[in-house]
């Protein structure tokens, strides 16, 4: 049985190069929304793909689950797209070697599109028949994949705070172990400045890797389609949402305008500054809500103005959302408390 997050309802064309697919599932829940403070939304991505990885739609049911637009392109797409029109592109896994072979020699336009603040989902774990050691992917990315390289079964975080293994869900080591391969390989090559987020932990290897000049690219060697599928880890999802601002954007508090509303920072241990602005005449309410849509405090109304409170929130660790509400408008913004 396939694994199903909300109601899904899959158009039947998705294999089709070039197929555009709107999602057309219920709404989703808060708790599904990407992104936070740091982190843009998502609502339309390019998958790249000649076929489902490993047999299963777990890319597009996630897509769909969150209600994100998507289109479907396959090998001989790759290169010719004009992805600026994309919050997101994802590279994925277990293609045939002629499709890492084009991704390879069109390594420049996926780099044009992460320098102008993309973000690049790369994916690299593949069978073995299809090895892509020895190409040169965006960015001098590079890998040593099986057979050349043994299969692991032992992944570990190596920055357990990053994102992708708390937003919307919540990643430990012990999920990323046992998938039968959970890694294909490992990183051999990667540019200076490129964050290391897990590796295998035998030989303390790079499976994830981010690299960050302008936009984005997370790169992986492992099957996470697959252990999704079969509910071994929720990772898949968490890196299908991740989409962080462009560099710059959110290295200080961002500005104040209108009703924006911004917390810093998003994953909260002890207290966060609510920073925030009223429209002139009107007056706001300051909300928080859990994942599940229900108010669990509010921390006061306000009037037309710029505010900075300090907030030390009173609750369990999880998903929560900051809203301000007022007369014909409202904003929201999600946070992430751990306790």
């Amino acid at each position: 049985m396939y694994k199903v997050i909300g109601i899904l309802l899959i158009a039947a064309a998705l294999g089709a190069a070039g197929t555009s697919v709107n999602s057309m599932g219920m709404p989703s829940p808060s708790a599904f929304r990407a992104g936070t403070e740091a982190v843009k939304d998502i609502s339309n991505v390019a998958v790249f793909q000649d076929h489902d990885p490993w047999g299963f739609s777990s890319i597009t049911d996630i897509l769909t689950a969150h209600s994100i637009s998507y289109t479907i392109y396959g090998t001989s797409d790759i290169g010719n797209v004009d992805l600026s029109q994309y919050d997101k592109v994802i590279i994925a896994n277990q293609q045939d070697h002629d499709f890492y072979e084009a991704v390879s020699a069109n390594s420049g336009w996926l780099e044009d599109y992460v320098n102008n603040g993309g973000c690049l989902l790369l994916e690299l774990a593949t069978w073995d028949d299809y090895d892509p050691t020895g190409l040169i992917f965006p960015f001098g990315i590079s890998v040593v994949h099986t057979p050349t390289a043994p299969t692991h079964n032992d992944v570990d975080r190596a920055v357990p705070d990053h994102e992708i293994f708390n937003v919307p869900h919540f990643i430990n080591d012990n999920e990323l172990d046992g998938w039968n391969n959970s890694s294909h390989g490992y990183f051999s090559t990667y540019p200076e400045g490129t964050s290391v987020l897990a590796i295998n932990a035998d030989d303390e290897t790079p499976v994830i890797i981010e690299y960050r000049p302008a936009g984005t690219i997370v790169a992986i060697i492992m099957p996470v389609e697959w252990a999704w599928h079969y509910g071994y880890s929720n990772i898949d999802e968490n890196l299908i949402l991740y989409c962080p601002a462009p560099t710059g954007v959110d290295e200080e508090m961002p500005s104040v305008a209108h009703t924006d509303l911004a917390v810093s920072p998003s994953l909260i241990r002890s207290g966060a500054e609510i920073r925030f602005a009223v429209p002139e005449g009107r007056t706001a309410s300051l909300k928080v809500y859990d994942a599940a849509g229900k108010l669990v405090d509010v921390l006061g109304t306000y009037g037309s103005g710029t505010y900075s409170i300090s907030w030390m929130p009173e609750v369990s660790s999880g998903i929560y959302f900051i809203s301000l509400e007022g007369e014909g408008f409202a904003s929201s913004t999600r946070v992430l408390i751990e306790r």
